[in-house]
């Protein structure tokens, strides 16, 4: 591979935008998008980078099963775990107005950012932001289900995405007997 063709496998690495890899490697902006398909259609260009994608997913320790993992777990959430979270008392919280479990457990809501850490690990990682509200209110924002929920039935083949079209070999039977009899 050329130089030129080395920085490209990496700029395309970036983005997987061949167009925008292309201008990055110095094409000119108009023809960007026919030389990035060009190259993208290069053998040994193609090598190139499925090398590096397998690299980059072992150094990062992607596999399908992990990715399904994560999905099943921002699809499968228990909203309820976010109400209420138990943690270990500290020496200086035992008070009147703090509630406490059977086995002398703090129960509370979440406050902050920092309650975060004692929900349960699968609840955890259904959380995608925080911040506050107008009023200082902690909000969460939350994976949507409905869309994990979907990525998985789809995975599953739960949906049946293909349209079946059936008859019309006996349509073209039928059109070719009618041009027969016109034509006789």
């Amino acid at each position: 591979m050329t130089p030129k063709q080395e920085r490209f496998v990496r700029e395309y690495l970036i983005d997987l935008n061949a167009t925008q890899a292309a201008i990055r490697c110095g094409y000119s902006a108009k023809t960007a998008n026919r030389e990035g398909a060009r190259l993208l259609s290069n053998a040994v260009i193609k090598a190139a980078i499925d090398a590096a994608k397998i690299k980059r997913t072992d150094k990062l320790e992607i596999s399908g099963e992990r990715v399904l993992k994560e999905i099943s777990r921002m699809a499968f959430y228990d909203p309820l775990d976010l109400i209420e979270i138990v943690r270990d008392a500290l020496p200086d919280e035992i008070a009147d107005d703090v509630r406490l479990s059977d086995d002398g457990k703090v129960i509370q809501g979440l406050r902050s950012a920092q309650d975060i850490k004692y929900l349960p690990e699968d609840v955890r990682r259904a959380i995608v932001g925080w911040g506050y509200d107008r009023n200082q209110n902690f909000t969460l924002k939350l994976a949507d289900k409905s869309k994990a929920l979907d990525q998985l039935a789809r995975h599953l083949s739960l949906y049946n995405d293909k349209l079946e079209v059936t008859g019309l070999d006996a349509l073209a039977d039928r059109l070719a007997r009618a041009a027969k009899r016109a034509g006789d």
